[in-house]
């Protein structure tokens, strides 16, 4: 459906817009000329297959025979009634039969409106709008321009309710609304200033702040700005006649700009005073609920909240405005008792969890002392840490006994301690077991049957294997982790977690580190502990000598992983782009490739040359950008070297390389 016009009939807004005693019969109001169209609310809704709620028409004549008294009384009488009405049953009862709407919507009727609007504080009314008017754009809700309900965002200046999509079409730029008439008037500044726009309230606030050029780029209701411009061009240019014209627009834009503020005001302290009534009504509710449950023998602690469940019905029930009457409280009497009964058991559950808190901190001291001493006898860390120690059936027992109230004592600790060593023995073994599964799998799937062979199911050769690392590809700053520190970190007190967890080698890991164990001409079943004793000695080869440093045999792993992260990141985001942009062309290199080269790492004991300063300046490899990758350089000489390693150009050119500032 195409923006249109809609059509002539009387809609639930007519009787607004007819109230505008200065329109002929055969010219629309401003309200008729609004455009709707598919952005339209009300269109919007039809298509999700509801339909616009319209009032149910009745038989006139058995509406009108219901109002006859009404209007058979004196006219004085019936101001005298209608004058206690709020404008939004006055708008109603308007509507209700058309010889009420006439009475209603006459000049002599303007005091009922005056008295009703007034008994609300609401502002008087300016020149350009009358109370019918106003009072529907206050009170009532639907779009104006397509019918649509719950439409509550109006700008009070534009004197029009309309829904996002009629917005849309019907305020407009100023300049494309002269455009429509005539595109030589674009820059006749005076134009945007003779009538209201969207937001306009800043010419009243900020009236010294605002050039010419930024009137015109404002958005105006289109049916008001068609007509100022009309009557503007209707004078001739620079006359005694268009000059008064100019200045009683001008008093009217700034006259209805206070208005709205003051309607805005008004609107807010409206909205504050509901707030602070509906507060009141709410505290007084709570205040006899709580009376009558007090009452009943219930104490503070039963009607405190905070340690509700979020399925418990008590703020809803006991927070909110309405008056509590003796209906209302035998309904909500059983669910607050309800609430109550669940209050009070949850209060001892927690206080039962508390007690068991208070234990398990006795125990630590003694789980200490047992670690280190486990650690004296064995000469290893203990694999129990503190969660799996509480979590033993006689220290579980220990703690629960009483339900907690009785502290434990060192007796009862010696009775169990033994338990212990053994659960710590259990421990170490099973989890030797499983990481020894764990790095034999990844032989497996990296190819390296030799090193299961030659380990011969010894459990030390496997665990303390160089190539035996517990975790997966580092990225996003994870680091692999040794059979050593995996225990050591175990042992230590604040470690929470409980075996299983989940820490398998990957395959690619393994491979990567018996390779560079290979590069670098050692044993095949060379020791973890041998190559941590060597320290930072390690150097990769694979990179440009610039960005060489010593790293410990952990780093050196992790480098190649990062590495071959790298590369498959940007070969998924080239892959992507050239998706949609086939024309892209981007060369990538895997300089870090283990099976083309031999020499992938060596030793150095010498120091290596210091790195040059940074400079102030920062760079970015323009070929990596244009793929989505960003990759930053502290020297523009990293970043060619980059460029030559990982996208393989001898010459490196000047386009290939960005400074960001």
């Amino acid at each position: 459906m195409s923006d249109k016009q809609p059509p002539h009939k009387k809609a639930k807004h007519d009787v607004v817009a007819h109230a505008e005693g200065s329109e002929t019969e055969n010219k629309l109001s401003r309200l008729q000329r609004i455009i709707t169209g598919e952005r339209s609310k009300a269109m919007k809704i039809k298509r999700t297959g509801q339909s616009v709620k319209k009032t149910e028409r009745q038989s006139r004549v058995r509406i009108s025979g219901k109002l006859a008294l009404m209007l058979q009384m004196p006219f004085d009488v019936f101001c005298e009634i209608a004058g206690h009405l709020s404008p939004l049953d006055l708008l109603h009862l308007a509507r209700s039969t058309r010889p009420l709407r006439d009475m209603l919507m006459s000049k002599s009727a303007r005091q009922i409106w005056c008295t009703s609007l007034s008994a609300l504080d609401i502002p008087e009314c300016p020149s350009d709008i009358n109370e019918p008017q106003l009072a529907s754009l206050i009170f009532e809700n639907f779009c104006q321009g397509c019918g649509a309900p719950r439409v509550n965002k109006v700008d009070y200046g534009l004197r029009v309710r309309l829904c996002a999509g009629c917005f849309t079409l019907n305020v407009v730029r100023g300049t494309k609304l002269v455009e429509e008439v005539d595109s030589t008037f674009c820059k006749d500044y005076n134009i945007y200033r003779l009538c209201y726009f969207n937001g306009g309230y800043i010419i009243v606030q900020y009236p010294l702040c605002l050039p010419d050029s930024t009137f015109a780029k404002q958005r105006f209701f289109r049916p008001d700005f068609s007509d100022t411009l009309r009557q503007y061009l209707s004078y001739d240019p620079g006359s005694d006649g268009q000059k008064s014209f100019i200045e009683k627009r001008k008093q009217l834009v700034e006259e209805i700009c206070m208005h709205g503020l003051a309607i805005e005001k008004w609107l807010m302290q409206n909205a504050d005073k509901k707030h602070k009534d509906e507060a009141s009504k709410t505290r007084s509710r709570r205040d006899s609920i709580f009376t009558r449950l007090r009452g009943m023998g219930y104490t503070d602690t039963d009607l405190n909240s905070d340690i509700d469940n979020r399925e418990w019905k008590w703020i809803s029930l006991v927070y909110q405005p309405r008056e509590l009457t003796e209906r209302i409280w035998k309904s909500i009497q059983p669910q607050l008792e309800t609430t109550i009964r669940l209050r009070r058991e949850k209060r001892t559950q927690l206080a039962l969890e508390r007690r068991y808190k208070e234990r398990e901190a006795e125990l630590a001291p003694f789980y200490k002392n047992i670690c280190d001493d486990w650690e004296i006898r064995v000469g290893r860390f203990s694999a129990l840490t503190f969660n799996e120690f509480i979590l033993l059936p006689g220290v579980r027992e220990l703690i629960e006994k009483d339900e907690g109230t009785v502290s434990i004592t060192k007796n009862q600790w010696d009775k169990i301690e033994q338990m212990v060593y053994d659960a710590i023995r259990q421990q170490e073994c099973r989890i030797e077991k499983d990481c020894t599964a764990f790095i034999v799998s990844a032989w497996e799937e990296a190819g390296l049957k030799s090193l299961i062979e030659r380990s011969s199911g010894a459990t030390d050769k496997i665990i303390y294997h160089a190539s035996a690392f517990l975790s997966s590809v580092p990225r996003y700053g994870r680091a692999l982790v040794t059979y050593k520190e995996l225990v050591a970190a175990r042992a230590t007190p604040g470690c929470t977690r409980t075996w299983p967890s989940h820490l398998p080698p990957n395959p690619r890991v393994t491979k990567y580190a018996n390779e560079l164990i290979r590069s670098l001409g050692m044993h095949d079943m060379t020791t973890m502990d041998k190559m941590e004793e060597m320290g930072a000695v390690f150097v990769c080869k694979c990179c440009d000598p610039i960005f060489h440093r010593k790293m410990t045999w952990k780093d050196l792993v992790i480098h190649f992983c990062i590495e071959e992260d790298w590369l498959s990141n940007a070969k998924h985001c080239f892959d992507f782009i050239r998706s949609k942009k086939p024309e892209c062309h981007v060369v990538l290199i895997d300089d870090h490739d283990i099976a083309d080269r031999e020499d992938l790492a060596e030793i150095v004991h010498e120091d290596l040359p210091e790195s040059p300063s940074h400079e102030e300046a920062s760079y970015i490899c323009a070929l990596c950008k244009s793929i989505s990758i960003w990759k930053y350089f502290d020297l523009r000489t990293h970043a060619e070297a980059h460029v030559r390693a990982r996208h393989g150009k001898t010459i490196v050119e000047q386009a290939d390389i960005k400074i960001l500032d």
